[in-house]
């Protein structure tokens, strides 16, 4: 089963609102990448993220918070789930104003640290 997260990463990201569809959009691009426990499956162009899966290397379900990190080198904004048991959360639409590097993964309370294991993709323009 899979949850679907709203985002907006403070300070480095924004909430895309729909608009009326004119002609059909491209196929998005994606990537995707795993760490030792987690894999992010992202969806989008540049820097538009339609979405990002995160989701356990196992395919197990947890039973935790999912959590979305966006580093800039500078500094990191983070988004969580509410505390679910699944096997993958999705998270988006995510519009970035600078290149980011993008983790996710899964943790038993939310804590602002490094967790060994994340998934990670660049999202750059």
């Amino acid at each position: 089963m899979r949850n679907w997260i709203p985002l907006l990463a403070a300070g480095i990201a924004t909430v895309a609102l729909a608009a009326p569809a004119v002609a059909a959009p491209a196929a998005p691009d994606s990537a995707s990448k795993c760490g030792t426990k987690f894999c992010i499956d992202v969806k989008g162009s540049g820097l538009h993220v339609d979405s990002a899966t995160v989701s356990t290397k196992s395919g197990q379900a947890v039973t935790g918070y999912f959590y979305l990190e966006a580093s800039t080198g500078s500094g990191a904004s983070w988004v969580w789930s509410p505390k679910v048991t699944t096997d993958a959360v999705t998270f988006g639409p995510i519009d970035f104003t600078r290149n980011v590097s993008l983790c996710g993964g899964e943790a038993p309370t939310k804590s602002e640290v490094d967790h060994p294991g994340d998934g990670c993709i660049s999202v750059h323009s």
